[in-house]
């Protein structure tokens, strides 16, 4: 889906580092289950991690990552 200069399409293994810098937000945090020790590793995993019944996208705004989400 692209609506003016949003995208919002599936995840990708290169996205690993745009979805930990995300996470590590001072805003961001406080918002989210992840603690703030987690490691770039933890993001991957999950990231890897088959889902049979979920949909994991990202939200691009002008070609960079700003959001991440799952559809159970």
């Amino acid at each position: 889906m692209t609506t003016n200069n949003l995208l919002v399409r599936p995840l990708q293994p290169e996205d690993g580092e745009a979805i930990f810098a995300i996470r590590h937000h001072p805003q961001v945090m406080p918002n989210i289950m992840t603690i703030p020790s987690m490691e770039y590793w933890h993001i991957e995993e999950r990231m890897n991690r088959r889902l049979s019944n979920a949909y994991r996208y990202v939200a691009e705004l002008n070609g960079e990552v700003v959001g991440q989400g799952l559809l159970l």
